[in-house]
């Protein structure tokens, strides 16, 4: 089986604390025939020198800020590779991810995408658990991922490129690109995976995921307009309602945990109002009028 170029992309955003340790992580891979294509999306702090410092190992391409999203989509069209391989630039991979990817895609040429468990780690290289061990799933996806079940996370997706611009590619989403590029693969396509970690995913205070007051708006919005992007049968249309439930009680609860009560209120206003109210969130609502729900957040 002839063997194909790999386009490592990235797109990097005042990410110096972390970046060397990704970029040495995509050179020491065991599988050689790759090219590292790196979007700097507008950086202010040192990221440009330290990806300049690899010379001709990495091809650097700069823009002003405009997002993950749209910064991964500048990086592959500057890209030559067969298939597309992304990475977050504080995320690393073990040294046979790409290899163990590759041999998948090789064994079967219908598949056209790859991804793999990701082991989770601090800012101190401690392991604290897993992605989605348990969970993975082959085949069609789709519906796992409507409710909720984001079993693939992005830094060990392995996609083939052609299929990639036939789906359009990331969307302009701020925070949820990845999400809406794993619905758009897996609504047409089957997956597969490595039942392994192939990637280490560092959890830390910057990641744009741990900023759930800006996330869960903009998710809830994909979730608004699923049944336009896509054709639902009348399960699926109930999973989209059930996860739509969940997300707005989840971001109530948020709020509520935080002490915002005002924010609170009008996240359970709006779900009522629109008919989402998850079980519980009728409790939570009336826990948020209650003169004592300070208390009662301090206790629960």
């Amino acid at each position: 089986m002839e063997n194909k170029l790999v386009s490592v992309i990235m797109s990097a955003y005042n990410a110096e604390n972390f970046i060397e340790k990704s970029i040495i992580s995509i050179i020491q891979q065991s599988y050689k025939l790759i090219e590292i294509v790196i979007c700097d999306d507008g950086s202010t702090d040192n990221t440009a020198s330290l990806i300049k410092k690899y010379g001709d190992s990495v091809r650097y391409i700069y823009q002003q800020n405009q997002g993950q999203g749209i910064g991964r989509n500048n990086a592959v069209t500057h890209s030559s590779g067969d298939y597309l391989a992304f990475i977050d630039a504080d995320d690393q991979w073990l040294p046979d991810k790409i290899e163990k990817q590759i041999n998948l895609f090789n064994q079967n040429l219908d598949t056209v995408a790859v991804y793999s468990d990701m082991e989770i780690i601090n800012e101190k290289d401690e392991k604290i658990g897993y992605q989605a061990k348990g969970k993975m799933r082959r085949g069609n996806i789709f519906d796992c991922l409507i409710q909720g079940e984001y079993v693939c996370g992005l830094s060990s997706l392995m996609v083939k490129k052609n299929v990639f611009l036939d789906v359009g590619g990331f969307s302009s989403h701020r925070y949820c690109q990845d999400f809406v590029l794993l619905l758009k693969l897996a609504y047409t396509y089957s997956f597969d995976f490595c039942d392994e970690p192939l990637v280490l995913y560092l959890e830390h205070g910057g990641n744009i995921t741990k900023n759930l007051s800006v996330t869960y708006p903009e998710l809830i919005g994909v979730y608004d307009n699923l049944s336009e992007s896509f054709i639902l049968s009348d399960n699926q249309n109930r999973l989209v309602l059930e996860q739509k439930k969940r997300l707005y009680h989840s971001f109530a609860y948020l709020h509520f945990r935080r002490n915002n009560f005002s924010d609170t209120k009008k996240i359970l206003h709006e779900a009522k109002k629109n008919k989402l109210l998850f079980w519980k969130s009728h409790i939570l609502r009336v826990i948020n009028f209650f003169p004592l729900n300070r208390l009662i957040n301090k206790i629960i």
